[in-house]
C-alpha cells in the first residue's frame, strides 16, 4: 500500500529528526499472505507504523508487521475480514479497500 500524505501543509509533522506522516490508500488487487501488502511513503523509510487501521467500509482490519528487525527493513500490513478477525485469503481483490495510518518515518 503506497500511503498519500492527507494534505502536506499539515504532514509530514517533524518529531526530532524524524516525521510522523499521516496518510490514506488502498489495498492490493490480488491480496498474498505470504508477502502481506508491503507499505510505503513515497521519498521515505518507515521506522514504525503507529497502529493498525480499520477500513473505511468497516468490512476489513489491517494489522501492521515487519518485513526485518534493523534499521530501515518494511512493513508489511496483514489483513483480517471483520467481525470475525478471519485472514483474508489469498488473492482476494482489496483495492476498493481505503485505510488512513500514521507512520514514524526518516529520508
Amino acid at each position: 500500500m503506497q500511503l498519500t500524505p492527507i494534505t502536506p501543509v499539515h504532514y509530514p509533522t517533524l518529531v526530532g529528526d524524524r516525521k510522523i506522516i499521516v496518510g490514506n490508500g488502498n489495498g492490493p488487487a490480488l491480496y498474498n499472505q505470504t508477502t502481506g501488502d508491503v507499505l510505503s511513503v513515497q521519498h521515505y523509510n518507515i521506522d514504525a507504523p503507529l497502529g493498525g487501521s480499520e477500513s473505511l467500509s468497516g468490512n476489513y482490519a489491517v494489522v501492521p508487521r515487519p518485513i526485518g528487525i534493523g534499521n530501515a527493513q518494511g512493513w508489511t500490513l496483514d489483513w483480517f475480514a471483520l467481525p470475525g478477525w478471519t485472514r483474508v485469503a489469498p488473492n482476494t481483490n482489496l483495492s476498493a479497500e481505503q485505510v488512513q495510518l500514521a507512520v514514524i518515518a526518516g529520508t
